[in-house]
């Protein structure tokens, strides 16, 4: 009879689990009236498991984009604006109080996109089977390291001890010496 163990568990941020047995891996889903997914993938035959982080260039890019925009119209108007250049047009006329708080909005926008891309990391995990795969985003990646090493057979847990087996006794002849006779 297989008796099957929970070895542990990791919380995702969707709000489901990964749950880690002595034989499988589970994963559930639930998406309320739209549905819910259900995953078993049997540890024998789990092939990758990926756990990553990344940072979102987009936002990083956009921050600079942004910054630099707040710049070039901070410097533009405080230098001596050509004849044919102004702000106020038929079409388009902005006060100089309005236009400092464009620019000073701009110019905190990008500053706080740039703080953005620094302190938030987007985790992943991922294991790979024969024919799928699970995961999602861990809540705490932490845990999931520890998850990932459960998995892979390198828990904390010390390994069963095998039985005390009595040291052979020094005087005892070896079957290596070549004097040696039954």
């Amino acid at each position: 009879m297989n008796d099957e163990r929970e070895l542990g568990w990791l919380r995702l941020s969707d709000k489901s689990q990964l749950v880690l047995t002595t034989g499988h891996v589970f994963q559930h889903q639930d998406y309320g009236m739209f549905g819910e997914n259900r995953a078993i993938i049997p540890r024998r035959a789990i092939t990758t498991v990926r756990l990553s982080w990344q940072r979102s260039r987009g936002v990083l890019v956009l921050g600079l984009i942004l910054f630099l925009a707040s710049l070039a119209l901070i410097i533009a108007n405080q230098m001596n604006q050509p004849e044919g250049f102004a702000f106020n047009t038929r079409l388009f006329a902005v006060s100089p109080s309005t236009l400092s708080l464009i620019q000073y909005g701009v110019l905190v926008a990008g500053l706080a996109l740039i703080a953005l891309f620094w302190l938030h990391k987007k985790n992943e995990i991922q294991i790979l089977g024969g024919t799928g795969s699970i995961g999602g985003t861990p809540v705490n990646y932490e845990d999931a390291e520890e998850f990932c090493l459960l998995l892979m057979g390198a828990g904390k847990k010390p390994a069963p001890v095998a039985a005390n087996v009595e040291p052979e006794p020094e005087n005892s002849p070896k079957t290596t010496d070549p004097d040696w006779r039954l």
